[in-house]
């Protein structure tokens, strides 16, 4: 029994849902194991555009997919896009979801809207889809989980306290909304109507799993810079994405061998706010952000795009124990003038050997670029034929050696099909 983890070595948005989508083909079941519906996987197959927020990319192929523990699930959202799936000729029917997981109601998002205008120029730039909030509920031992909704009368006594706790809590606030209690009540019950079949007991579903030695394939939502212990904090999710919470955010014990495959653009963007050394000029940035589309897939927001970040990226490769990359987007830099790389951070003349610890010192970093010579779409295209290029050879050597990790997948266009692996 084996398994691999799909994981974010940057700031999210580096393509996971393409590369799970890829992986998918050989296994029997994808599992998302943390996040909420803040995240956005885009996969792209002919004229279809698939964008996923809570359910795994292995749907698409018709995977027993599993929403794991480590998910906040949002009831409205979930259905969305299973409606959304299925007028696409989706199938839905294989989508489980854990007990464990909890269940994220429209009371999160206004506390989420309500945290990030009292903090003014302290924001986080959340997605404002009440993720924190919902985690919040849950290390305070008040939230309420899918497993919840089997037992009615006690759904809706939970569900009642915490609408009772917002709405007197929360009611001196200057963008505070009221729920109105029974109205909302009865509209969560009409959505739970649709899900009771799909959910399950993670032990029980754990145990079938390993007895039948299925191969799993993990996929994290948002990026490890995003982790909320290991990422630039306080400009962070609320979640852990990085590979070791695989199991807790499933509930499948390791009884298997298993290999981690980091995702990462060959240039660098974040969401959001918070510190990001490696942004590029601002016409340079503005090009590869109409070209690489880079706007959330959630919310449409601008993406800070800027250069390869090795600094971010080793550390991040190190964190997850990365057996492999897959490197993105590398149609979004052909034709260019020039093509950089940031190999280094200084401060006050002093090169940092490692990461820096806290967001003070990453934003006070003088970042240290080296320059390579563009590769052309014409290149990109000998690829498929095994033909590497000077360019395109001398930029993966550098950042290989530069991470002590081989690149073995990169991304050549949107589609499924533009997906190389590679030997260099």
């Amino acid at each position: 029994m084996k398994a691999k983890i799909v994981v974010g070595l940057q700031w999210g948005d580096e393509g996971k849902g393409k590369i799970v989508d890829y992986l998918s083909k050989d296994v029997d079941l994808v599992v998302r194991y943390q996040g909420g519906a803040n995240a956005g996987h885009t996969i792209v197959i002919g004229s279809k555009k698939y964008v996923l927020h809570l359910i795994p990319s292995g749907i698409i192929r018709g995977k027993l997919s599993y929403i794991g523990n480590g998910v906040v699930v949002d009831l409205e959202e979930l259905l969305k896009e299973i409606e959304t799936l299925e007028s696409m000729g989706v199938s839905v029917k294989n989508l489980k979801i854990s007990s464990g997981a909890h269940l994220l109601f429209q009371f999160h998002k206004y506390i989420d809207m309500i945290n990030e205008n009292e903090k003014g120029k302290r924001a986080i730039g959340t997605t404002g889809s009440g993720i924190g909030p919902c985690y919040v509920d849950k290390y305070n031992r008040t939230g309420i989980r899918v497993g919840d909704l089997i037992d009615k009368t006690l759904f809706i006594q939970k569900l009642k306290e915490r609408i009772n706790f917002y709405n007197n809590n929360f009611k001196s606030k200057e963008s505070f909304i009221r729920i109105d209690e029974k109205r909302y009540i009865e509209t969560i019950l009409e959505k739970r109507e649709k899900i009771l079949k799909m959910i399950v007991y993670p032990d029980l579903f754990a145990t079938e799993i390993i007895k039948r030695k299925m191969k799993i394939l993990f996929e994290s939502a948002q990026g490890t810079l995003l982790d909320v212990d290991f990422g630039t904090y306080p400009f962070v999710t609320s979640s852990n994405p990085l590979s070791y919470a695989a199991f807790t955010g499933s509930g499948i014990p390791q009884y298997f061998d298993y290999k981690v495959i980091g995702v990462a653009k060959c240039y660098s963007t974040r969401v959001g706010n918070g510190p990001f050394p490696a942004r590029m000029d601002e016409d340079t940035e503005n090009f590869v952000r109409e070209k690489g589309k880079e706007f959330g897939a959630t919310t449409g927001r601008k993406r800070n795009c800027g250069w390869l970040d090795l600094v971010a990226l080793k550390y991040a490769v190190f964190l997850n124990r990365t057996d492999e990359i897959a490197m993105t987007k590398f149609d979004i830099l052909s034709d260019m003038k020039k093509i950089k790389v940031l190999t280094g951070y200084e401060i006050d003349g002093k090169r940092l050997e490692n990461f820096p610890r806290n967001v003070e010192q990453l934003s006070m970093v003088k970042p240290i670029f080296v320059d390579f010579e563009p590769w052309s779409m014409r290149e990109l295209e000998d690829l498929k034929r095994k033909k590497f290029s000077k360019s395109i050879l001398k930029f993966l050597e550098f950042v290989q050696k530069s991470l002590g990790t081989n690149i073995t997948h990169i991304t050549t266009g949107s589609e499924r099909k533009d997906i190389i692996k590679i030997n260099v």
